[in-house]
Formats: C-alpha cells, sequence, structure tokens
C-alpha cells in the first residue's frame, strides 16, 4: 500500500488512542456537565473512526482486486 493508505492507518491508530485516553478521562470526570462533553467528544470521534475504518478496507479490498496497489 502507498503512502496515503499508511498515512491513513497512522491517524486511525492515533484516533483510537484519543479515544482511548477520553475513556479514562470519563471515568475520573466527576462534574456531570464536563463528562456529557468528553462523552459526546468520543461518539464523535468514534463515528470518525468507523467510517475511517469503512474507507480504509474499502481502498484495501480495491487494490488487492484490481492489484492497482502492488
Amino acid at each position: 500500500m502507498g503512502d496515503g493508505p499508511t498515512r491513513l492507518k497512522q491517524f486511525m491508530y492515533e484516533l483510537e488512542a484519543e479515544i482511548e485516553h477520553m475513556q479514562v478521562q470519563l471515568q475520573h470526570e466527576d462534574d456531570f456537565e464536563k463528562a456529557c462533553k468528553v462523552n459526546t467528544d468520543m461518539y464523535s470521534a468514534a463515528g470518525m473512526l468507523n467510517d475511517l475504518y469503512i474507507l480504509y478496507r474499502e481502498f484495501d479490498e480495491e487494490c488487492w482486486f484490481s492489484k492497482r496497489c502492488v
């Protein structure tokens, strides 16, 4: 896979790490309003990560079947 997919995969790993950090933050947050904000941010990041996984898989399948990425 070329440079684009490699950068995308790296971004996905970074986003996963950010979500994990937000989960820890949420576990230790006592302020309800702040907890809601963290939860909303985490939900948004998780949705983006899911979309990126779908994009990455589609790209990977296109590469394998068309042999454009060899």
